[in-house]
């Protein structure tokens, strides 16, 4: 199987100044070192936040014409640009120990935070946009920030989550040896097995394989788990029937089960450093894994890649 090198030119890292985004600083860190990437920073301030959207209005008893009750116009679009000044020094000034030697772009935009984002990728031939997830501990398993749902949906390129137990920044390196490739047997499974193996050997990696049975989850009626284990069978036969067709023999779980809590408890147990998906149904395949992507990134232990 010939793999080509993975490559990411441009990275494109969305800073809100939350804790989130210092610890996720880390991992951008270390990729942009690694693939020696233009690194753009870039901040979004959330037009609907701007005084103009704020200010509250009522009718000019004179002209009739709506207008603010409070500071005029020409005071909020000087303290909207005074913002937008102090926002590119804050970028900035954003763990600049962590960008030495790098080549950097800072941005602040306005507008919607998602649209900015995907329209900024996509202007600027962005190949991997890194960002967290919303959440944090035990309840990031239930949230899974709008911002980076539209960008898992609709980005023109890979996207990296991250995982948050914590909000603490963590500046140790962030180096992945242990890849968990989750795959569904369909014919798309070959190009994402291609990326992830040219992945890890870039990084002195493991790989390993997921599959996701969900339909042995539970048979009603069933005395016992008889029809379960040959689902699970058949599927580890057509998995093994796949490696043998690609010339490989990784490591593989085969599990029954809701898939994003197989690939859950497959990271858990191998210590998957990262988590390698297809792109979401609008990049066109995933197979059942397409519904579920959002799933398995909120649920997951460890970042998460989605092709």
């Amino acid at each position: 199987m010939q793999r080509q090198p993975v490559t990411f030119k441009k990275l494109l890292f969305p800073v809100d100044f939350s804790p989130l985004s210092a610890q996720t600083a880390a991992f951008v860190r270390e990729i942009a070192q690694h693939y020696q990437s233009e690194l753009h920073l870039v901040h979004v301030m959330d037009a609907t936040k701007s005084p103009w959207a704020m200010a509250p209005m009522q009718p000019d008893l004179v002209g009739g014409v709506w207008i603010d009750i409070g500071l005029r116009a020409e005071t909020y679009a000087a303290e909207w640009e005074e913002t937008k000044r102090r926002s590119v020094d804050q970028l900035k000034q954003f763990f600049p120990e962590y960008w030495e030697g790098l080549n950097l772009r800072f941005r602040v935009v306005e507008g919607e935070p998602a649209g900015q984002i995907l329209e900024y990728a996509k202007e600027n031939g962005v190949d991997l946009i890194m960002m967290p997830t919303h959440g944090h501990g035990p309840f990031r398993r239930f949230l899974l920030g709008s911002v980076t749902a539209k960008v898992l949906h609709d980005a023109p390129c890979h996207v990296w989550t991250d995982s948050h137990f914590s909000e603490e920044p963590d500046k140790e390196s962030k180096v992945p040896r242990h890849v968990l490739c989750a795959v569904d047997l369909s014919p798309h499974s070959v190009d994402l097995i291609a990326w992830t193996m040219a992945f890890a050997k870039q990084w002195n990696a493991e790989v390993r394989l997921v599959h996701a049975v969900p339909s042995a989850q539970h048979v009603p009626l069933q005395p016992d788990d008889t029809f379960t284990r040959f689902l699970v069978e058949e599927a580890k036969k057509h998995l093994e029937t796949l490696q043998h067709r690609l010339n490989i023999d990784l490591g593989a779980c085969v599990l029954g089960g809701e898939i994003s809590a197989v690939v859950r408890e497959a990271a858990l147990r191998h210590q998957a450093d990262v988590i390698i998906l297809g792109p979401t149904e609008h990049h066109g395949y995933l197979g059942r894994l397409r519904s579920h992507g959002y799933n398995i990134v909120r649920d997951a232990p460890c970042p998460v890649i989605r092709m």
